[in-house]
């Protein structure tokens, strides 16, 4: 009778520790990390984050749950890079596929309510603005610029703007800073617009050093503009950098802050929300990640925490990146 229950024993340790590589020790898939997050937002009580070369829109309803926790929103898109919301209608572009996609909210799901097609040269770069109550898109290659306007739950496609300036400029972002939107374009220029006019124009173009050519983001935090970069040479490949005014970047009047913020990949797009500011991480080979930080009233950047990242990237991502863009 011993012998059997020292057998049953064995049996059942085995069986526990079976469980425990199962569990544990699980090959993981794209599901489990991210891979190039350009954008993480709140709307209304869920947090979003745009996981773009894995083409899907993850949300969740808290924020430290693992990355495999999130629930989809969409993977019926290509390379998207943010997601803006109204009030009604979550706006998001399908940058690969040359569309723009509109979901509305039932429940804890999300449905899509529309695919507007043709929208060429990449869209890159969604918000939308209170003042104005419009929807605005930036392509990346050109420039072109489009304000969508809801009407009765339908997005329509109301302008459309090719400026000269940036036809040969490559385009990440657009954003709203003290009445005025900027554009981020490579190579060598912040493009302010007064895009509340009836003729959208370039009122200024502020010039940037040559290692600034290929930047992310722009946006004002207290008195300092910030600038996310990828930075052209040798000596590194990413930057994040302030000044107290838009002109002292092309003096070299500026400060990196990428050390102090302990960065390891490419400081992407910065978001505010639950008090504090967030910034994605890029890296085509690795460093993927998303981290928060507070700032002060003199404008020290204090508790930077990491929310996510992923050192390395997973054969299973480079695949999934490769699946999303086939028949494109």
């Amino acid at each position: 009778m011993s012998h059997n229950k020292t057998r049953l024993g064995i049996i059942i340790i085995v069986a526990i520790i079976g469980m425990f590589f199962c569990v544990f020790l699980k090959e993981k898939t794209y599901k489990d990390v991210l891979y190039v997050p350009t954008q993480i937002t709140k709307i209304e009580d869920y947090y979003f984050i745009m996981d773009c070369w894995q083409h899907r829109l993850l949300y969740s309803d808290d924020l430290d749950k693992p990355i495999s926790k999130w629930k989809t929103m969409t993977e019926e898109i290509t390379g998207g890079h943010s997601l803006a919301f109204d009030g009604e209608l979550y706006v998001t572009e399908d940058t690969e596929g040359s569309r723009m996609l509109v979901f509305k909210r039932v429940g804890d799901t999300f449905e899509m309510t529309q695919a507007i097609e043709g929208i060429m040269g990449r869209p890159h770069y969604t918000l939308y603005d209170e003042d104005t109550k419009r929807f605005y898109t930036v392509t990346s290659n050109g420039g072109t610029l489009h304000s969508f306007v809801n009407k009765d739950g339908i997005l329509e496609l109301e302008s459309t703007v090719q400026f000269e300036e940036l036809a040969s400029s490559y385009v990440r972002s657009l954003n709203i800073i003290d009445g005025y939107m900027y554009l981020t374009c490579g190579p060598g220029y912040i493009s302010k617009v007064d895009y509340r006019t009836e003729n959208w124009q370039i009122i200024e173009r502020y010039p940037v050093p040559t290692e600034f050519y290929n930047m992310n983001f722009f946006t004002k935090i207290g008195d300092y503009y910030y600038c996310t970069i990828n930075v052209t040479g040798e000596a590194q490949t990413s930057e994040i950098v302030r000044a107290k005014n838009i002109e002292d970047f092309a003096t070299g009047n500026y400060e990196s802050m990428y050390e102090h913020m302990d960065f390891a990949g490419t400081p992407y797009y910065i978001s505010f929300f639950d008090g504090k500011y967030f910034i994605t991480e890029v890296g085509e080979f690795g460093n993927n990640g998303i981290r928060s930080f507070e700032v002060g009233e003199d404008g020290e950047i204090t508790n930077v925490e990491i929310l996510f990242f992923y050192e390395d990237v997973l054969e299973d991502s480079k695949t999934r990146r490769l699946e999303g863009l086939e028949g494109l």
